[in-house]
């Protein structure tokens, strides 16, 4: 009951705690005011004037036609119906100094969600797993059972997504798939491929009446 109460109080939200199974309470206006600011850096986001579902769906629906036509392998479901946008939401920082937010943008609701969520299926086992870990707990083992030389070091990077090179992403995606006598190929050909990453990746208005 009493947190029912405050979580319908209008001066009050409840939020997650990053990297933590718990929740804080924040006054709603300072929130929203720490939200604002991070949506107002033009360096990680960028204003749109335009809906842009109907282009999300428009563009990867003529990719999907052209890949289904070509193969029996691989197929994609054509997008129908109708979506919403991705929504923002944050998580607090507890762990940082002024309880920072991390921004988390949902696309489940999105038009091409199930589509990334397929390709990401295809793209994962190409993923070199060499120096992947899993959780802060295989790091620990691996630390238990090897002789430490040199120096730890623990490295934060700031704004990752919204930075990283899209261009070289994708380049780098399709020269491992295509390019790399170590890897087999996909049955995707690689305009295709390339054409559903640049949908999934970028946006602009320019290109919406496409």
């Amino acid at each position: 009951m009493a947190a029912k109460q405050l979580k319908s109080g209008p001066n009050i939200t409840i939020g997650k705690v990053d990297k933590a199974a718990f929740y804080v309470l924040m006054n709603t206006s300072k929130y929203m005011n720490k939200i604002d600011i991070i949506l107002r850096d033009e360096t990680n986001f960028k204003n749109i004037t335009k809906d842009p579902r109907k282009p999300l769906k428009k563009k990867p629906n003529k990719l999907i036609s052209i890949n289904n036509a070509a193969t029996n392998i691989i197929k994609f479901t054509k997008l129908t119906g109708d979506y919403s946008m991705e929504y923002c939401y944050e998580k607090v920082k507890t762990h940082k100094s002024g309880n920072k937010l991390r921004p988390i943008i949902s696309q489940i609701s999105s038009p091409t969600y199930n589509i990334a969520k397929q390709l990401c299926a295809l793209v994962t086992p190409y993923v070199p797993a060499t120096y992947i870990l899993n959780s802060a707990t295989d790091f620990l083992d691996i630390l238990k059972v090897n002789s430490a030389n040199g120096i730890i070091v623990s490295v934060d990077v700031e704004k990752l997504f919204t930075h990283i090179p899209i261009d070289h992403t994708i380049n780098h995606i399709i020269g491992r798939f295509y390019h790399n006598d170590n890897t087999p190929s996909i049955a995707i050909s690689e305009s295709i491929l390339r054409g559903m990453l640049m949908c999934l990746l970028t946006y602009t208005e320019k290109n919406t009446n496409k």
